[in-house]
């Protein structure tokens, strides 16, 4: 029990970890001491970005050791998809922010009016996490869906079948 506690907490470090290291940037910045252009070995900037990124890492390891535990009790929840839509979450909300802005902040994301290369970056980020997202909400609605056989759940053409088999079943009772 102990360890598959800190296998959870390992999890969660990077949700509680992501608004610390945010609000220690805001009053860093507040200072003067965090500059998002400045991408030196002694940058404060760089250094909270790679903290978040290994943390990031760290936080896939202890979940991929409970999945492969959990895998072996649980075989038809379809953990395989859950697991996987889990990860890519996981890194799509933390490494990406954290990449895209260190390649802007080496000028690698080149700047177009009205844009500097960080807004752009920022842009990109969001524009890209929009349409990661949808797609990652899609697959979770498929990996996440019950089958249930309540009326109004059930898929379009079980219903249509249902209904030209009762009508077929009524049909035969006038008839006989």
């Amino acid at each position: 029990r102990r360890k598959f506690k800190i296998f959870v907490m390992g999890s969660f470090q990077v949700a509680f970890l992501r608004p610390v290291i945010y609000f220690l940037g805001i009053v860093l910045w507040t200072n003067g001491l965090y500059d998002p252009d400045d991408l030196s070995s002694t940058s404060i900037f760089l250094w909270l970005n790679l903290f978040l990124g290994v943390s990031t890492i760290l936080g896939l390891w202890p979940t991929s050791i409970l999945f492969r535990e959990a895998k072996q009790y649980i075989t038809d929840g379809n953990l395989k998809a859950k697991f996987a839509l889990f990860q890519v979450i996981l890194i799509l909300s933390s490494l990406q922010n954290s990449i895209l802005d260190i390649l802007s902040g080496a000028g690698h994301v080149s700047c177009s009016p009205p844009y500097s290369s960080k807004t752009r970056a920022q842009l990109m980020n969001n524009q890209l996490l929009i349409i990661e997202m949808f797609l990652v909400g899609m697959f979770t609605r498929v990996s996440y869906r019950k089958q249930d056989d309540r009326p109004g759940y059930r898929a379009l053409d079980t219903v249509e079948s249902q209904g030209k088999e009762e009508r077929k079943c009524q049909q035969n009772i006038l008839t006989n």
